[in-house]
């Protein structure tokens, strides 16, 4: 608690800007900072931010022969085993303040997170051989949401909000909305520390019949040529 609070002080005014907030603006000094100090760890599960190279973005666009730039999300939360990232847990969206700050845009970048997360499912499902849950993030200016997902029906389920300060004359909503964050992140850090496990153990053994089986029920993402336009749309 006490290095958040560092981070804040080092980040945000005491009395909020009159200035609107830009995406750049709003990720450097206060999303990334307060975030990174709840879900990063370089050595385990490193959070990156901004990303540009999102594995399951990657596979998407080579499944569907796409030539074009990816979409991809404002960060990502790698998993990090013998020091080489493996697989993606969590992804992030973030809007700042503007023009850019509508209800269509921010609904097109949850759509985005919920494909993120189906194919980050179906990677670690088809390569480790188990089922786990994967996270993402919304931030919306200062309007943090967190969303896990789980394989098989592949639902989205919301499951806390926090409001993030921009000075310190918003800290109090920070406050009494912080347990969302730590709950969110403990399950984040555990489901982290299981998939560690499941790619060691895969290491040592071969899929069994349960791993095939989990295969099974891994269900094609929307593939209509108008999906796969709204998807893509920057």
């Amino acid at each position: 608690m006490r290095f958040i609070f560092l981070q804040l002080v080092r980040n945000i005014p005491i009395n909020p800007l009159n200035d609107l907030l830009s995406e750049g603006t709003l990720t450097v000094n206060i999303i990334s900072p307060i975030l990174r100090s709840f879900f990063h760890n370089a050595t385990i599960h490193p959070s990156i931010w901004p990303n540009t190279a999102s594995m399951s973005v990657k596979v998407r666009k080579l499944a569907n022969f796409d030539p074009s730039r990816a979409k991809q999300p404002d960060m990502i939360g790698n998993i990090v085993n013998n020091n080489k990232s493996n697989y993606e847990m969590m992804f992030g969206e973030i809007t700042g303040e503007g023009k850019n700050n509508k209800a269509k845009k921010n609904n097109l970048d949850l759509i985005r997170l919920g494909v993120f997360m189906k194919d980050a499912l179906d990677i670690l499902v088809k390569k480790i051989g188990t089922d786990r849950i994967v996270f993402s993030m919304q931030s919306i200016v200062t309007s943090w949401t967190g969303y896990i997902m789980v394989p098989g029906l592949y639902i989205m389920i919301d499951v806390g909000h926090t409001e993030l300060p921009k000075s310190f004359q918003t800290c109090g909503q920070f406050i009494n909305g912080i347990d969302n964050l730590f709950t969110f992140a403990e399950k984040y850090k555990y489901e982290v520390k299981r998939t560690r496990d499941d790619i060691n153990r895969m290491k040592e053994q071969k899929k069994d019949d349960s791993s095939i089986g989990a295969i099974k029920w891994c269900r094609a993402t929307l593939g209509t040529p108008q999906f796969k336009k709204l998807v893509k749309r920057t």
